[in-house]
């Protein structure tokens, strides 16, 4: 629930309101080959009140804020203060931001192995600490005409209480912990936004690195140094359009496997169709459920990603109804991206070799979008 309430005038004006939150969260891990062991299930509730200034002084924005609240479970009381500058110079301006934020719901993930599927959120104990992170960032920007924009950003976070998993063989839930880390990095983007053809360009550099509970440094999954992306769409021929997404990135880290052990792991990619049995306890975990992967304390960086894809689509009108039937390819290059490496099921007497995991390959599909 939320009410805002929101006073604007020619040199000063106030945002503020209230904000109350809340819910069960079901996570459970039961049974024989459960991706997880133990219950981090129950409700929560936060509550919490905000109020935003914003005062000119010429050309200067000013925006302080705050955000202070509760949370029911431990009766923990967090403020977030916030303060936002903008300067307008022309086609030119200029800004730069402080804040604080809590959080006090995360997902549960496991930082060495990779589960896709649905994100697992986890309600946390009373004795477990919250996540903050506290950031800074500075902006330039530029107009011309409402046609052209461009962009630079430097941006830099610190983070502490962020949860962190590394189950061992029974992947008990007790072994979840709450390291600190750094963010940092700068990205520049140039925009077209009217004309037959329109797109963005923006190159993306930055570094993100963790400390676990014994002063260890490693690299989170979502450590990208450097990322470039590019889209350019064709609008307004007759009611086709056409758009192209093209990104290219530096790889995401990994850990090394360095063996694999018999036991129970549940891997939704191998599932094998059919019912379990007395006679058969495992058909439901796949051809490759009784086996996981030992990781090591090593890290390394998969090869750079690279996907381009291809979207069109084409508009009939038929009175106020519109019929929009589109096709959409992605990797249209079929480049075989690699997700992560396994070890091979076959150890050679050079050693136990590694077997690349890749992400999506050239899948196209058609679809029809309605409105009426």
């Amino acid at each position: 629930m939320r009410a805002q309430i929101t006073v604007r005038g020619n040199i000063t004006g106030l945002r503020s309101g209230l904000v109350v939150e809340g819910g069960p969260v079901d996570l459970q891990g039961t049974g024989t080959g459960a991706y997880m062991e133990g219950d981090a299930s129950g409700t929560f509730l936060h509550a919490s009140a905000f109020a935003e200034l914003e005062h000119w002084i010429g050309a200067l924005r000013l925006a302080p804020g705050v955000r202070a609240g509760t949370e029911r479970s431990s009766s923990r009381i967090f403020a977030e203060p916030r303060l936002s500058a903008r300067f307008h110079l022309g086609a030119f301006a200029l800004s730069g931001s402080l804040d604080r934020s809590f959080q006090f719901l995360s997902v549960l993930r496991d930082d060495r192995f990779f589960a896709p599927g649905a994100p697992m959120w986890f309600l946390r104990k009373e004795d477990h600490p919250v996540s903050v992170a506290d950031g800074m960032s500075l902006a330039a920007d530029y107009w011309r005409g409402g046609i052209w924009t461009a962009s630079a950003t430097v941006w830099t976070r610190r983070f502490s209480g962020m949860p962190s998993w590394r189950p061992e063989s029974v992947r008990d839930l007790s072994l979840l912990e709450f390291h600190v880390g750094t963010a940092a990095g700068w990205e520049i983007a140039v925009e077209r936004h009217e004309g037959l053809v329109r797109g963005r360009l923006a190159y993306h550099h930055g570094r993100v690195s963790f400390h676990d509970n014994k002063e260890n440094e490693y690299w989170p999954r979502w450590d990208r140094r450097r990322e470039l992306d590019a889209t350019v769409s064709l609008d307004g021929l007759g009611g086709l359009s056409v758009s192209l997404r093209a990104t290219v990135a530096a790889g995401a880290p990994f850990w090394f496997p360095v063996g694999r052990l018999y036991g129970l792991r549940y891997d939704p990619r191998t599932w094998e169709h059919g019912e379990n049995t007395p006679e058969n306890p495992l058909r439901g975990l796949g051809p490759r459920g009784d086996f996981f992967a030992i990781l090591s304390d090593a890290q390394g960086r998969v090869p750079y990603y690279g996907r381009v894809d291809l979207s069109a689509r084409y508009v009939f009108r038929w009175g106020r109804r519109e019929i929009a039937p589109f096709v959409s390819v992605p990797n249209i290059t079929n480049r075989e991206n690699v997700l992560t490496y396994r070890p091979s099921q076959s150890p050679t007497r050079e050693g136990n070799h590694l077997v690349a995991e890749h992400q999506i390959p050239l899948f196209p599909f058609l679809g029809v979008d309605f409105r009426f």
